[in-house]
Order: structure tokens, then sequence, then C-alpha cells
């Protein structure tokens, strides 16, 4: 299956009447991820936004879609997500950190029909419960991705 039909695979799932919950990840998601010159990647402050999932979060929401950050960020980082979503109007339905613990339970507690993350040991906890995982792989966050989302159950 090529990309673009994976990902118009992906995008009619998110837009269908099977989904009204959706957990979203923040940094490499919302954000972009970049490696400085020493070969590491930059931490939390200042990452620049990530429109292509900013863009495609605001037609969710626009379209009824309930969206919830789930950020593994620890509480004292969370006021930068809650600005960084004031300041690219994202109206988002809650923020909730994990500080770094499983973003699972969270995502039952909110009945988050499915989550959408680049991290793919998140993705791959989802398959044991009813939470359809989203893999967000942007070629600025990760080498040799596809630039996609991927939903992986269907």
């Amino acid at each position: 299956m090529n990309n673009h039909k994976i990902m118009k695979n992906t995008e009619n799932y998110l837009f269908s009447e099977k989904v009204s919950i959706i957990g979203l990840d923040f940094d490499g998601c919302c954000t972009v991820i970049i490696k400085n010159i020493d070969g590491k990647y930059n931490d939390w402050v200042d990452c620049p936004p990530n429109s292509h999932i900013i863009n495609l979060a605001k037609r969710l929401i626009k379209k009824g879609k309930e969206i919830h950050i789930v950020t593994y960020r620890k509480k004292e980082y969370v006021p930068e997500v809650v600005k960084f979503c004031e300041d690219h109007d994202i109206k988002v339905k809650s923020i909730i950190n994990t500080s770094g613990e499983s973003k699972i339970q969270p995502l039952l507690d909110i009945k988050a029909d499915c989550h959408i993350d680049d991290d793919l040991s998140t993705c791959l906890g989802l398959f044991m419960s009813e939470i359809e995982p989203i893999l967000f792989m942007d070629e600025y966050n990760k080498e040799n991705s596809s630039s996609k989302i991927i939903r992986y159950k269907l």
C-alpha cells in the first residue's frame, strides 16, 4: 500500500463516526524535534511547530472531535504546552502530563478512541487496549521515515 493511500485511510478513520475522542502527543507530533550540530535532539524548549499535525488537529476539532494532549512532560513544563496551544489556536479539551509514565491509563480514563504519537513503544503498548494506535513519522522527527501518519490496527 502506498503512503498516500495509508495517509488517506488514516484520515478517513480519524474523521469517521468511529472516532470522537483523540489523544495527541505533544513533543514530536505538535512540535518538530530536530538534531542540533552535535547530533543530539533539541530539548523541549522552543521546539518549532509542526504545521501538518496542527492543521490536522484544527480540522478534527472543527468537525467536532475532542482532542486531548497527552504528553510525557513533567508538570513544570506543561505551561509551555498550554501557551503553545493558545499561540497556535488549538482548542484542546485537556492537557494531560504523565511525567514520563505510561500514557495508556490516562488515555483509557478519557475514553480515547485513538492516540497519535511519534513514539513506537507507546503505539505498541496500545495494542493490548481498545485504543487505536496511530504512529506519526515525520522527516524532521525521524530519519528515513515516511512523513505520514500510519494507522496500525484496522
